[in-house]
């Protein structure tokens, strides 16, 4: 039986309520900021000359990231109520209507982005030459998908409700009362047919699944068979270096895919099976702002070339710091023998 006595913002759990989880976007906000400009630097600066024909994607992937991370942890802060297409913007932003549509279409971006990336090795590795088939079409695929990014949802705007009903609709669905407002922010409604948002998330989420999956399959299942060819005309190191390189994209795309996928596998349940927890919906939102910070950090750590710009830079402040503290102690130990000197 549904608790209609209780309001969906008074829970005790740490980071249900709106204001620890507009907090905990703050802190977010603060590590997101230095983090992804750092990861830019990297790749502006110091990327090798073996990872210069995926430089851009690298790029553009990151700034989508970057984007899509502090939309969420500070534009916006949608402190949402599934199993309704409902909830309030508590960040810098008050435009729902068009936040929505911009951090959805991020968020499809920024999964058809690393299937860019699976393709562009997949075409630099093997395409280029051995599959003139897919050198036409290519560009009309990755259009396709692009295109498709930025339109998914949009035909959930063409039933978009009329709000003063739609709160009072959702009100009975969900099993707690929502607020009118909270900060000044009112409650908006995005959507009353769950049926056909479900039908838009899942379909775009599975085609980039698949895709993805098979981009990653068949260049993995390529790389072990041209390596075990006698015949092959490129030597061991350079055969070396591009599994390396390629094993190191994927774990590197696989992150932020995953940290983007789980949060909206969990809406597709919630609006499935009718389940509302706000603890839970909240951690998804995180999970889904941090995905650039994580991903960077692994793009750090899992490409020799910024990893030694980093350890570079670590140590070069680690000298300094202890040239001052060598410089200080030099400083006390002359001093006492200019004090005698000048007496």
């Amino acid at each position: 039986m549904n608790n209609r006595t209780s309001k969906c913002t008074e829970n005790s759990q740490l980071l249900a309520d709106p204001d620890s989880f507009k907090l905990a976007c703050h802190i977010m906000t603060g590590f997101a900021i230095p983090i992804h400009f750092y990861g830019m630097w990297c790749i502006l600066f110091k990327t090798s000359s073996m990872m210069l024909s995926v430089k851009r994607l690298l790029l553009w992937t990151h700034c989508l990231g970057a984007l899509l991370d502090l939309s969420l942890s500070y534009l916006s802060m949608p402190y949402l109520l599934f199993p309704t297409f409902s909830g309030y913007s508590l960040g810098q932003m008050n435009m729902p209507e068009l936040q929505i549509y911009i951090e959805m279409s991020l968020a499809a971006l920024m999964c058809t982005s690393i299937l860019s990336i699976y393709e562009n090795r997949y075409f630099v590795l093997f395409g280029k030459n051995e599959n003139p088939r897919w050198n036409r079409i290519r560009m009309y695929f990755l259009t396709f998908n692009y295109i498709l990014a930025v339109t998914f949802i949009a035909p959930n705007y063409i039933f978009c409700p009329e709000q003063t009903t739609a709160v009072k609709i959702i009100t009975e669905r969900l099993p707690c009362t929502p607020e009118n407002s909270i900060n000044n922010r009112n409650l908006f409604v995005a959507a009353l047919d769950l049926n056909f948002t479900f039908f838009c998330l899942t379909f775009e989420t599975f085609l980039l699944f698949i895709e993805v999956a098979t981009f990653f399959f068949i260049v993995s299942v390529r790389l072990v068979y041209r390596g075990q060819r006698k015949m092959s005309l490129m030597s061991n190191r350079t055969h070396s270096l591009q599994k390396k390189f390629v094993m190191a994209l994927c774990f590197q795309s696989t992150v932020p895919f995953v940290l983007i996928v789980v949060p909206i596998v969990y809406v597709l349940a919630t609006l499935r099976l009718n389940y509302h927890n706000q603890l839970f919906t909240n951690i998804c939102v995180l999970i889904g702002s941090s995905h650039g910070i994580v991903a960077t950090i692994v793009m750090v750590l899992i490409h020799k070339p910024y990893r030694d710009a980093t350890l570079d830079l670590i140590y070069c402040c680690c000298v300094r710091k202890n040239g001052k503290i060598d410089s200080r102690k030099i400083s006390t130990n002359v001093s006492p023998v200019n004090r005698v000197m000048k007496f």
